[in-house]
C-alpha cells in the first residue's frame, strides 16, 4: 500500500516537473559544465587515456552509467560528453557507445512520462508542441527519425511529447537510435580528432580538417542544419 502511494507520488506531473526542476538548479548552482570543459580534457588527457588502456571494459561501464543518468535527467552536457567519448574511443566504436547510452536514457524518459501522459497531453497548447503532436499523427515512426536527424526541437521536448503521443515502444527506441547517427557519428568524429592533436602536443595544427573522417560528417551535418533551418521556416510559414 506505501509502496503504490509512493509510486503515484513519484510518477505525478507535479513530481516529476519538480525533479527536473531540481535538476537545473544543480547543475547551475554546482557549475557541472566546468567537469565537462575540453580544456580540463586536454590538461587531463594523458591520464585518462592511460586509464581507459588499463580498464577498458570498466571505463566503458562508467562512461555508459554517465551518459544514460545525463540523458534521463536532461542535463544539457550530452554534446560534450558525446565529443568525449569520440576521443576516448574512437569515432566509430565511440558512436555505438554514445548511441545504445543515449537510446537507453531516452526510453527512460519516455517511460517515465508515458505514465504522466493523460496530464500533459492536456495541457499542450504550445504551436511548436502541437506542430510535433501534428507531425507525430501523420507518421510517427518516419517523423520521430526526422525530429532525431534534424536539430529541430530540443531532446528532452521530443522524448517528451513521443510519449504523450503513445508511440509505440519498439518504433520509439528503434526511430531514435537511427536518427540520432548522423549527429552523433560528426561529434565522436570531431572528439576523435581533437584526441589526435593533443596526443601530438599541435595545438595550432589542423591537418585532421583534411581527414575523412572529419569532412564526410562536417558536410552531412551542414546538410542537415540547413534542411532543419528549411523545415522550421516552413513550420513558422504555416503558424503565421
Amino acid at each position: 500500500m506505501f509502496f503504490n502511494k509512493l509510486l503515484k507520488l513519484a510518477i505525478h506531473p507535479f513530481s516529476i516537473i519538480l525533479f527536473f526542476i531540481s535538476i537545473f538548479i544543480f547543475y547551475k548552482f554546482f557549475g557541472i559544465e566546468h567537469y565537462f570543459s575540453f580544456d580540463l580534457i586536454r590538461k587531463n588527457y594523458f591520464f585518462i587515456m592511460s586509464g581507459i588502456e588499463a580498464n577498458l571494459y570498466l571505463v566503458i561501464l562508467l562512461y555508459m552509467i554517465i551518459y544514460i543518468l545525463v540523458t534521463t535527467l536532461s542535463i544539457p552536457v550530452a554534446t560534450y560528453l558525446t565529443i568525449i567519448g569520440g576521443l576516448a574511443f574512437g569515432p566509430y566504436k565511440g558512436t555505438l557507445i554514445v548511441l545504445v547510452s543515449a537510446t537507453i536514457g531516452a526510453t527512460f524518459i519516455f517511460i517515465m512520462f508515458r505514465y504522466a501522459s493523460n496530464y500533459f497531453s492536456k495541457k499542450i497548447n504550445n504551436k511548436y508542441l502541437e506542430n510535433i503532436k501534428e507531425g507525430f499523427n501523420r507518421s510517427p515512426f518516419s517523423y520521430l527519425i526526422l525530429l532525431r536527424l534534424l536539430p529541430i526541437f530540443p531532446f528532452f521536448l521530443v522524448n517528451i511529447v513521443s510519449a504523450i503521443m503513445n508511440i509505440d515502444s519498439k518504433k520509439y527506441i528503434a526511430a531514435t537510435f537511427i536518427g540520432m547517427i548522423p549527429m552523433t557519428f560528426f561529434y565522436c568524429s570531431l572528439g576523435s580528432n581533437a584526441g589526435l592533436i593533443i596526443n601530438k602536443k599541435e595545438f595550432l595544427n589542423f591537418d585532421f580538417l583534411n581527414s575523412i573522417n572529419f569532412i564526410i560528417p562536417f558536410v552531412g551535418i551542414i546538410l542537415l542544419l540547413f534542411l532543419s533551418y528549411l523545415y522550421k521556416q516552413k513550420i513558422r510559414g504555416r503558424n503565421d
